[in-house]
């Protein structure tokens, strides 16, 4: 996704010209080409905020938008709440957990039982 392929591309890639492709793109999966590329990107995109160690602006540009501004807009569009509002929803005010690493937390952590001088 981070170099998208025009229409014509996608196309020529199918020896068809670009009318009939997205024709038949559009009869064959219900989207246009680029409803379908955009779907593509902000499901990447939701699935790389679930990472509270990435930026948005990180997010943006690995999901090949230009600008934050401009995938924060099409993230609104699709989705009705803006990348930062999504992540608030997914993780709220607690403390959210790192998705790529949540198993080395708990292997960080020791607590120290009251009746016991072991810790677990």
């Amino acid at each position: 996704m981070d170099d998208d392929l025009s229409l014509d591309e996608m196309a020529q890639s199918v020896e068809l010209s670009t009318a009939h492709f997205a024709r038949m793109f559009r009869k064959t999966t219900g989207e246009i080409p680029h409803q379908f590329v955009l779907r593509q990107k902000i499901e990447r995109a939701k699935a790389m905020l679930r990472d509270r160690a990435t930026r948005v602006l990180d997010v943006a540009v690995a999901c090949g938008f230009k600008t934050q501004q401009h995938f924060a807009q099409v993230f609104r569009e699709v989705c009705g709440t803006s990348p930062t509002e999504y992540r608030w929803e997914l993780f709220g005010s607690g403390v959210a957990v790192n998705s790529v690493n949540n198993s080395d937390w708990a292997s960080r952590i020791s607590f120290e039982l009251p009746s016991s001088s072991q810790s677990i």
